[in-house]
């Protein structure tokens, strides 16, 4: 499992996310989606040193109801940080991941261009470079 497919694996697998939506897309927004949905990417920029890896994803929720969109990216900051916000640590399918943790929640924005309004949350994702298949 590579990286980024662990990433939509933990979001497709978290039960409060997806008793909110299931439209989960790696990479940019498809036009003409129905809301609420989440998209994520990866950022620019990679850490490796002695084996270790360093990822840091962004991934936005994004609903035509600003209410449901922070509801939502509450959801992922629980999921990649942990309810005490201390990141959680563990293996996702065959991927291991030494540690998940939230890099920034950027609040809400207005999106007028999608009609909607979006919460995106920057995580790192810490993994062996072994973890990768």
């Amino acid at each position: 499992m590579r990286d980024y497919e662990a990433v939509g694996f933990l979001l497709l697998n978290c039960t409060s996310i997806t008793s909110i939506t299931s439209n989960i897309k790696h990479g940019l927004q498809p036009k003409g989606v129905e809301f609420p949905t989440i998209t994520y990417y990866q950022m620019p920029g990679v850490g490796r040193n002695r084996g270790i890896e360093s990822k840091i994803f962004s991934i936005t929720a994004r609903s035509e109801d600003p209410g449901e969109a922070r509801k939502l990216g509450e959801k992922i900051v629980d999921l990649f940080g942990g309810s005490s916000g201390t990141g959680v640590y563990g293996t996702c399918s065959s991927f291991t991941i030494a540690r998940a943790s939230i890099v920034r929640d950027n609040g809400l924005i207005p999106d007028p261009s999608g009609g909607c309004f979006a919460v995106p949350i920057d995580i790192r994702l810490v993994f062996t470079v072994d973890s990768v298949s």
